[in-house]
């Protein structure tokens, strides 16, 4: 949950780069998802979920901050695996550029 104060201060004082460190940590993040994504681990374990928490708090903390609440909102409702289908989900493609598989080469 957000506190009056960082609504204030994601409001007020917006800002819409990340600091060294930011881009550091999520860099780190990143490896260690493809380092679980490429093992040949069997069952989930406190790793993992370490991981998925430490990815949440990145996303809630640090790029949260720099997407409009309007955004944030749609965000939050990308459909994952059919987790819950009980609330209206959105499907990944709506946030994905026409031209990003094609630029990117995928």
């Amino acid at each position: 949950m957000k506190t009056i104060m960082d609504m204030l201060k994601s409001t007020i004082f917006k800002r819409f780069l990340l600091r060294r460190d930011e881009v550091l940590y999520c860099c780190k993040l990143l490896l260690t998802f493809e380092k679980i994504i490429k093992s040949d681990m069997e069952s989930y374990n406190l790793e993992v979920e370490k991981l998925r928490i430490d990815i949440a708090e990145y996303n809630t903390k640090i790029l949260g901050r720099m997407i409009l609440k309007k955004d944030l909102n749609k965000i939050m409702r990308i459909e994952h695996f059919a987790q819950n289908d009980k609330i209206e989900v959105h499907n990944l493609n709506e946030f994905i550029p026409d031209d990003f598989l094609v630029e990117n080469n995928c």
